[in-house]
């Protein structure tokens, strides 16, 4: 149950999502938020595999909750480099949809890299 509890810091779950968005307002350069916002969720899905217990089903409707915060959030936000992390949090969330229901983990980290790419290219095109 730890390494779930610390993998929901790499796929952001809320309140441990504050981390993630705390390390992407820190970074200042477009480079290193877009290699944050595509290489931090790989460290998620890494530590489910470790993980000896199944994604326990309760986590689906926590992160479908932190899915929903998050898209609320999105409404007020004028920065694109914050909109960006904060859109990926929303999106990052709902792995945790995929592992519940048992998806392979070359599934996990292709569906976590796709996802988060398009949020790193917008992260790129922020200027600090």
């Amino acid at each position: 149950m730890t390494l779930l509890l610390i993998a929901s810091l790499f796929l952001p779950l809320f309140p441990l999502s504050i981390v993630f968005n705390g390390a992407l307002t820190t970074l200042r350069h477009p480079v290193a938020r877009g290699a944050l916002l595509l290489l931090w969720p790989q460290l998620g899905i890494g530590l489910l595999q470790l993980a000896p217990h199944a994604v326990p089903p309760y986590f689906v409707p926590w992160a479908l909750l932190t899915s929903g915060l998050y898209a609320l959030r999105l409404l007020t936000v004028r920065d694109m480099g914050r909109w960006a992390g904060l859109l990926a949090t929303s999106g990052l969330a709902l792995t945790w949809a995929l592992a519940a229901a048992g998806a392979d983990s070359v599934d996990l980290h292709l569906f976590a890299f796709w996802f988060s790419l398009p949020h790193a290219l917008v992260a790129l095109l922020a200027l600090p």
